[in-house]
């Protein structure tokens, strides 16, 4: 399975994420909302912390760390972020504290990935890989937002249609490796939503490589419509 990466400018980031606002207005489709009167939010100014005055749970410790380093003034309110004068929502594709999992197989190899969006920025995950019914591969934990998800996304290529996606990504670092979530921000012609998988095993450089364009089952189509 072949794919490519690219970095976007603000600009054509904004168009891509479009479809995540427009799908934030779904009905059902929780939010994680945070204070009605405008006080949840977070400011940076030249990778200085100017003032934190945010509910604590919505964003986590590692992402906003990670914000530090920007060459600019950024400012977290609510559900999207403001980079100098552009302003970008957070990925909200996947409703707030629901269970979404994605499957698929590659030769005798099969994957299955569980995650739930628990705030704005973090999924907690459960991943597997088998090998003729026999697994191979496990790991769960939290996985945080790319702080830098404002200026691009990845894109894959989903075979099965020949559709290029963008993702953004999500990473988690243990013991024992590293593991990044690459969440579709659009669904195929079928509703499903996609997603890939990188890993790696510290211990085990066998251990390592890329789910395929995994899915979610037609099911999650009718539950939102």
């Amino acid at each position: 399975m072949s794919f490519c990466i690219y970095r976007a400018s603000l600009h054509k980031i904004r168009a891509l994420l479009f479809a995540v606002a427009a799908a934030a207005s779904f009905p059902g489709c929780s939010h994680l909302n945070g204070n009605s009167d405008g006080k949840d939010s977070v400011s940076f100014v030249s990778g200085r912390v100017r003032g934190i005055s945010a509910d604590a749970g919505s964003y986590d410790k590692e992402f906003i760390a990670g914000l530090g380093s920007y060459r600019g003034s950024i400012l977290l309110k609510e559900r999207t972020l403001i980079a100098e004068k552009d302003t970008i929502p957070f990925p909200l594709h996947l409703e707030g504290h629901k269970e979404y999992t994605f499957t698929g197989t590659s030769r005798a190899q099969r994957f299955r990935l569980s995650i739930k969006r628990t705030n704005y920025t973090n999924l907690i995950f459960r991943f597997t890989s088998s090998l003729n019914g026999k697994q191979e591969y496990l790991r769960t934990g939290k996985a945080v937002l790319d702080p830098f998800f404002f200026n691009g996304t990845n894109a894959f290529d989903d075979l099965e249609n020949g559709e290029i996606f963008p993702a953004h990504e999500y990473r988690w670092k243990g013991e024992e490796g590293t593991l990044s979530i690459h969440s579709g921000i659009i669904p195929d012609e079928y509703g499903r939503l996609r997603a890939v998988v990188t890993f790696r095993d510290r211990e085990d450089d066998k251990k390592h490589g890329r789910s395929p364009v995994l899915k979610t089952s037609l099911s999650v189509l009718s539950k939102r419509l």
